[in-house]
């Protein structure tokens, strides 16, 4: 369902989508009643009443906007001084270092810049399936560097997919900024 969304209210307002991921404009210091409208507003977009995590949110708008405007392949980073780079360009609701969400979600930063290509392969595949999970187990076995992150634990394939689809569009955004 949320993919669902994602892929309407990316159709019908590219700018918007990509406002509510920056959390720029009227979405800017995670403005709560701000999201909600937004949601609101698209309602049209959701067969039944959209009641979803922002993450996941967030990961269906990314996953659209990366399928309709972003290049079919992007350079990993150079080397482990770029991704500490992009990794502290990321804005993030919660910055506790005890927050599991924050830490994975760095975590997936860290593997999405070392390997964009195959990024962008897992979100080829269907969601939840056997190709989606083999897919994510390379990512995993190829970037071990990025494991430190993931010390405190892991999450559902779920917010895997998610996370990744929001590191692509980050890591694409880092890419076309002037400094990268």
């Amino acid at each position: 369902m949320t993919r669902a969304f994602g892929r309407c209210a990316v159709k019908l307002s590219p700018s918007r989508a990509r406002e509510f991921l920056a959390g720029s404009g009227p979405f800017a210091s995670a403005n709560r009643r701000e999201e909600v409208r937004y949601v609101t507003r698209m309602r049209n977009c959701s067969r039944a009443r959209l009641n979803v995590d922002r993450d996941f949110l967030r990961g269906a708008l990314a996953e659209h906007l990366i399928s309709t405007e972003f290049p079919e392949t992007m350079r990993g980073a150079k080397d482990e001084a770029e991704i500490i780079a992009f990794l502290k360009s990321v804005e993030f609701d919660h910055t506790d270092a005890k927050d599991m969400v924050s830490l994975v979600r760095l975590g997936y930063q860290c593997r999405v810049a070392a390997i964009p290509d195959l990024a962008k392969d897992i979100l080829a595949t269907e969601p939840g399936s056997e190709e989606e999970a083999k897919q994510l187990d390379i990512l995993e076995q190829r970037t071990f560097a990025c494991d430190p992150f993931f010390r405190g634990g892991n999450l559902s394939r779920y917010f895997a997919r998610t996370f990744v689809s929001r590191a692509l569009y980050d890591w694409s955004l880092f890419l076309a900024a002037p400094s990268a």
